[in-house]
């Protein structure tokens, strides 16, 4: 017979379940925001991260709470504090207002991990830069993404996920450490400031608001209470922890890695291959392989979590009878679009 799992490993396993919640922030949004300000403003801005981990932690685990005490997920007490508001097919319209918010910035989401995906790919040296390349990598993303979809495994996606964010941030480290930090611009940059504005760079305050959101993102509430369902308090509350560090981590090596010599010359638009360019300039082509499969990991992670974030968003805001209602106008709609057609 198989021996019981030791306390250990279900614990490590428990802590890769909910790195799904970095997976998710980690994307192709977060390495050129990040780059982007290290770049520009250097170690400066590392504060804003800080404060966005902060945030992110605090709102996260105040759903996971709500989850696990109620035994509703966000979306579900949502529908119960509303219901006798003004309502659409029985539900809340604040429930479609949300649901509808999240479905339209996570489609903007989506395409901006689709296009960092490709990025990524064309980033690793001597690809060709066309156009069959890029319909190619973009059905390759798309069957990826849809099999593990339609595994329909959330446990082991969370832990596969949690480890192809290690793995990142491992990549990641290992570009730092050959690069080599400033300690004492990095302790500087965690005292909250606001630098001055470079010549054809971006201003500070946007910067800071761009760090920020790009790492306490809204959705990710209804994905973090819908994988608190059935855990325990102290267990969600370790993971969310655990899970907001890695992406704390992984951002400022980003950052850090940003932040490196590029001759102090800041460009007027600044592209994923200025950050492959940088890294070249350490490391040579096997750096430049390092930071795209770091990206390429990056993209899939959140294209994977966007996708589900949003399905389970819905999952939580509608009642099975409002979903098949809907369903059912929208073939009506399309019935006497076809009718009209013809």
């Amino acid at each position: 017979m198989f021996s019981k799992t030791p306390p250990i490993l279900q614990e490590f396993i428990s802590l890769l379940y909910w790195t799904m919640l970095a997976a998710c922030t980690v994307g192709p949004g977060t390495v050129v925001t990040c780059a982007r300000a290290g770049s520009e403003y250097g170690l400066s801005l590392i504060w804003a991260l800080v404060f966005a981990t902060v945030l992110a932690y605090t709102l996260l685990e105040g759903t996971a709470r709500l989850t696990i005490v109620s035994g509703m997920s966000l979306g579900q007490c949502l529908r119960v504090k509303y219901k006798n508001t003004a309502n659409i097919y029985n539900t809340a319209l604040i429930c479609w207002l949300v649901a509808i918010s999240v479905y339209l910035g996570n489609t903007f989401y989506q395409l901006n991990c689709w296009a960092g995906g490709i990025d990524a790919i064309l980033a690793i040296p001597g690809t060709d830069n066309s156009t069959t390349l890029r319909v190619l990598c973009c059905i390759g993303y798309a069957v990826i993404v849809l099999v593990l979809l339609y595994w329909d495994k959330t446990d082991k996606l969370g832990v596969f996920l949690g480890i192809v964010m290690i793995g990142m941030a491992v990549l990641f480290l290992i570009v730092v450490i050959k690069m080599g930090v400033d300690w004492e611009s990095l302790g500087t940059g965690f005292l909250p400031n606001i630098p001055d504005k470079r010549e054809n760079a971006a201003e500070p305050t946007d910067m800071v608001l761009s760090l920020v959101s790009t790492t306490a993102l809204g959705f990710n509430l209804f994905l973090g209470g819908s994988m608190a369902e059935g855990r325990q308090l102290k267990s969600a509350q370790r993971g969310i922890a655990f899970s907001t560090v890695c992406a704390f981590l992984v951002s400022s090596l980003i950052l850090i890695i940003g932040s490196g010599d590029h001759g102090n010359e800041i460009i007027d638009e600044f592209e994923i291959a200025d950050i492959a360019d940088a890294v070249s300039k350490f490391f040579g082509t096997t750096g430049v392989v390092i930071y795209s499969l770091g990206f390429i990991s990056a993209a899939l992670s959140s294209m994977l979590t966007v996708c589900l974030g949003a399905a389970l968003t819905v999952d939580s805001l509608f009642s099975a009878d409002t979903i098949k209602g809907t369903l059912l106008k929208i073939n009506e709609l399309f019935k006497l679009i076809s009718l009209i057609s013809l």
